[in-house]
């Protein structure tokens, strides 16, 4: 942001932009221990990053609208939990009606990641 900020850009942060960013923020860190649960080894990480993280990060909407992508294509990354994170972050930063389907698919993510997080962490205890 303060990168962003030295260039000249304008972003609105404020109304919503926090909690959202808090939201995405959760989403994250709980795929992110749900990925480390279920890799077998420390290098299998690396190939989690390179096959589902760096993709998704040029994928969802991130560094560019999806707007030119197939209809196709666009469905399926409609699913992925970094799109709607992209989407509602962008909305609000340009004072933009902010579309709560997209907070709820959020929101489901995180459940679904703390609920897989919970569970693979109560299975290695077990072991």
């Amino acid at each position: 942001m303060l990168i962003a900020c030295g260039l000249g850009v304008q972003v609105y942060i404020g109304g919503w932009f926090f909690p959202l960013l808090i939201l995405n923020c959760g989403v994250f860190a709980a795929l992110g221990v749900v990925a480390a649960m279920a890799m077998p080894t420390h290098e299998d990480m690396g190939n989690f990053s390179t096959y589902v993280l760096v993709p998704m990060s040029f994928l969802c909407g991130t560094f560019f609208k999806t707007d030119g992508f197939p209809p196709f294509i666009k469905y399926f990354l409609s699913a992925l939990p970094l799109t709607p994170a992209s989407n509602a972050l962008r909305a609000v930063s340009h004072h933009q009606a902010l579309q709560w389907p997209w907070v709820i698919i959020m929101i489901v993510y995180l459940v679904l990641f703390l609920y897989a997080s919970y569970w693979l962490i109560a299975k290695k205890r077990e072991e």
